[in-house]
C-alpha cells in the first residue's frame, strides 16, 4: 500500500487590523504603523481606519455646525461629542458595514481563515474596549497604547478651566439654556491639546504630525480646544468601563507610556486586572504618550507587540518572545503578581 500522504500545510490567514485612533487624530498619523504592520505580520493583511466623528475630515455634529455661534470659523477645532455612545456605535457600524463585508469577500475568494484584530490608542482604547465587551466574538486580539481609562491629573484639568463662568456653563449643560450659551459647546479655558506638552521625544515626527493636523482640520489649526461636554462624556464613558471589561474574552495587550502626563497609568493597571486575558508590556524607554510617533526604540517595541499579538491570536504557541517578552510586567493568566 502506498504511504499516507503528508498533512497539508495550514492555509495562510487573512488578517484585518482595525485601527481606532485617539482624540484629535486623523488617519495619516498612522502612516508608518500601517506600512510596518503590513510588512511584519506574516499573513495577508488589510488595514482599516476611519476618522472619528467630529475629527479630521469626518462630519461634524449639528452643535459644531450651527447654534448661537454658527458664524464662528473656529468651531471645527472644538473637541466635542454629544454622547459617548456615538463613538461606540460609529465603530460598530464601521466593523459591520465595512470591515466584515470586505474580509468576507476575501475569504470567499481565497478560502483562507479570517481574523480581525484591533489596534487602538488613547481615547480609541476606551471606545475599542466598549465595542469588544458588547461583541466578544468580534476581535481575535486587541492591542492598546497609552489607554485613556482615566485622566491622570484632574487638578491639572480644573486648573485650566475658567471658574468664573462655571455657574453659567453648568446651566448650559444641566438646563439646556443653549440659545444664549452656545449649546453644549463650551470650551474649557486654554485646554488645548497641541502635542507640545511632553507628548513625544521625537521632534521631527511631532512637527510632521502638527502639519498633518493643520492641513486636515477645516479651521486650519492643529490644536483642538477641549469642551466641557467632551470632558463630561469621556468621564461617563470610562466610568462605565469597569463593569464591561470582564466580558472582553480575546487577548488584550497594553503598552502604557513610561512618562505619562495625560492619562492615568494607575487606572490602566487597576482595570487590567478586570480583563480575563491581559498582558502589560512596559517599554522602559521613558516614552511619552504618543508612542506611535516616538523615537525608534519605543515605537518599534509597540509595533512588535501588535505583530506578536495578532500572530498569537491564531497560533497555539507562546504569544510573546524576543524583546517583547523581556518587557512583559503583568499577565493575567498564570500570574498573580502585578508589577509597577
Amino acid at each position: 500500500p502506498s504511504p499516507p500522504s503528508p498533512p497539508s500545510p495550514p492555509r495562510p490567514t487573512a488578517t484585518a487590523i482595525v485601527i481606532v485612533s485617539g482624540y484629535n487624530e486623523t488617519m495619516e498619523k498612522y502612516a508608518e504603523a500601517v506600512h510596518e504592520l503590513r510588512e511584519h505580520i506574516a499573513s495577508d493583511v488589510t488595514i482599516f481606519q476611519m476618522d472619528l466623528r467630529n475629527q479630521g475630515l469626518s462630519g461634524r455634529e449639528r452643535e459644531l455646525r450651527g447654534g448661537a455661534a454658527a458664524g464662528r470659523s473656529d468651531r471645527s477645532r472644538f473637541g466635542y461629542i454629544s454622547n459617548w455612545r456615538k463613538w461606540v456605535h460609529d465603530t460598530e457600524d464601521f466593523v459591520t458595514k465595512v470591515v466584515r463585508p470586505t474580509m468576507a469577500k476575501q475569504r470567499q475568494s481565497s478560502g483562507r481563515p479570517l481574523r480581525i484584530c484591533a489596534v487602538a490608542h488613547s481615547t480609541g482604547c476606551l471606545i475599542t474596549m466598549h465595542v469588544a465587551a458588547r461583541h466578544p466574538d468580534w476581535f481575535h486580539s486587541i492591542t492598546l497604547s497609552s489607554p485613556f481609562f482615566r485622566l491622570r491629573d484632574h487638578k491639572r484639568i480644573l486648573g485650566n478651566l475658567d471658574l468664573l463662568t462655571l455657574p453659567f456653563k453648568f446651566m448650559a449643560s444641566a438646563f439646556a439654556v443653549r440659545t444664549f450659551l452656545g449649546q453644549e459647546v463650551v470650551p474649557t479655558k486654554d485646554m488645548v491639546l497641541d502635542g507640545k506638552h511632553k507628548m513625544s521625544h521625537n521632534r521631527a515626527r511631532c512637527e510632521w504630525w502638527h502639519d498633518i493636523r493643520t492641513s486636515k482640520n477645516p479651521s486650519g489649526c492643529a490644536a483642538v480646544v477641549m469642551t466641557w461636554h467632551w470632558l463630561n462624556q469621556a468621564t461617563l464613558c470610562y466610568a462605565a468601563l469597569p463593569s464591561e471589561l470582564p466580558r472582553v474574552t480575546c487577548p488584550v495587550a497594553i503598552v502604557p507610556a513610561d512618562e505619562e502626563v495625560l492619562v492615568s497609568n494607575e487606572a490602566t493597571y487597576e482595570l487590567a486586572a478586570l480583563i480575563p486575558d491581559c498582558t502589560i508590556v512596559r517599554p522602559g524607554t521613558g516614552c511619552f504618550h504618543e508612542i506611535w510617533i516616538e523615537d525608534e526604540e519605543s515605537r518599534l517595541l509597540l509595533r512588535d507587540v501588535c505583530v506578536q499579538n495578532a500572530a498569537g491570536a491564531n497560533v497555539g504557541c507562546e504569544r510573546w518572545h524576543g524583546n517583547v517578552a523581556a518587557h512583559v510586567v503583568y499577565r493575567s493568566k498564570g500570574s498573580s503578581t502585578l508589577h509597577h
